[in-house]
């Protein structure tokens, strides 16, 4: 998270470990699938496999970032509710007086 906060690409995070072993590799493999579905013949297939790894793996980065734009956005605009909240409570906190600090009105005590 402070990486994120850091402005840090995600791409250069330790946390994505997971979706960057995958991506080449399943975007590859559709690739393939593709292919050998369409009938393409072996060059072409190789070449198709190069493309669907970085076009998946471009995919994935693309998502993910607008992912964690959309993330902002929602933590800001709530960050920014409760401060308004805070801010409310701040003022009527300032108004309140507690009886014992009212100096001059003082009830009578019987003996």
């Amino acid at each position: 998270m402070k990486d994120a906060l850091a402005g840090t690409p995600f791409w250069l995070r330790g946390d994505r470990t997971g979706v960057w072993a995958t991506a080449p590799v399943a975007g590859a493999l559709m690739a393939l699938w593709l292919c050998a579905l369409l009938g393409f013949p072996t060059p072409l297939a190789v070449l198709a496999s190069l493309v669907g790894a970085g076009g998946y793996t471009a995919l994935v980065a693309w998502a993910e970032r607008r992912y964690e734009r959309l993330i902002l956005l929602d933590l800001t605009v709530l960050e920014t509710r409760f401060e308004r909240i805070t801010d409310l409570r701040a003022e009527r906190a300032s108004r309140l007086v507690a009886a014992s600090e009212l100096h001059g009105h003082r009830a009578p005590v019987d003996a």
